[in-house]
């Protein structure tokens, strides 16, 4: 599917671009630490960014953001608004029901991106997540269970092209992904319980549990719920939870269903 080698400075200094725009202003070495890349090389790409108008510093700090140029690279992009859209009711039901949030995701390119959540109104939000935030496929719940429902193929070709990106992944966790045998066992439970939510601030007291969202047995996004994790203390609580997300994404999926006719 993919051929040939990514050129690795063209992956960096988008990534460095992500940060910058997911980001409150940072300093060069807050950059740096978040994208994993060494001082002299970061210094380079945002300098470059800078130079293409994308990125700015803030007047007399030694801080950057982005440039409303930026909006310009969304220019065609056919988003997931109809998705969102239709999900909205829904994941406020579960909210309202459960007060756990909830997020919606959708893969793009490396990363799985939040494009809905119901943060705001779940009494039980420890950590804000707004649409934008986005985390690395491999390294998250959401991008386990995306990469659990393609078939084998597609899915070495995509981890090779994550792999060779320059983000840092241990040899576990790439293993992990290219197995046919756990992406099965994650289909046929039908759901992901992550007992270890990296991207979580408070994550060693948290988990979540994803399951998939479908359309004509294509997976096109994930619900992600999560939720203290001595407030499921029984399997029967666990269940409750699984049985609502499994239902609210069967909702999400039968609204697609009927909106394309």
């Amino acid at each position: 599917m993919f051929k040939g080698v990514p050129i690795r400075s063209v992956m960096r200094a988008l990534k460095v671009l992500q940060i910058i725009n997911n980001n409150e202003p940072l300093s060069m070495m807050g950059i740096a630490k978040i994208a994993n890349i060494p001082y002299p090389t970061t210094s380079r790409l945002v300098r470059t960014l800078i130079v293409a108008n994308l990125v700015e510093s803030e007047p007399d700090k030694k801080r950057y953001r982005p440039t409303s140029l930026v909006q310009s690279l969304s220019n065609g992009y056919q988003d997931h608004s109809q998705l969102v859209a239709l999900a909205r009711p829904y994941i406020e039901a579960f909210t309202r029901n459960f007060h756990w949030p909830l997020s919606l995701c959708t893969p793009v390119g490396e990363m799985i991106v939040i494009r809905d959540s119901t943060h705001a109104i779940s009494p039980l939000t420890f950590d804000r997540y707004f649409p934008g935030a986005s985390s690395p496929i491999l390294k998250c719940g959401s991008g386990r269970v995306y990469l659990a429902h393609m078939e084998d193929g597609r899915r070495n070709d995509l981890i090779d092209v994550l792999v060779s990106s320059g983000q840092t992944y241990s040899s576990e966790i790439i293993e992990q992904a290219r197995s046919s045998s756990r992406s099965r066992k994650i289909r046929e439970a039908g759901y992901l319980m992550n007992g270890f939510h990296q991207f979580a601030r408070s994550h060693s007291r948290t988990n979540s549990i994803v399951v998939p969202i479908a359309m004509e047995c294509k997976i096109i996004g994930t619900l992600s719920v999560i939720f203290f994790a001595n407030a499921l203390k029984t399997e029967v609580d666990q269940k409750a939870l699984v049985t609502a997300l499994q239902e609210t994404s069967r909702k999400i999926s039968l609204a697609l269903a009927d909106s394309e006719l």
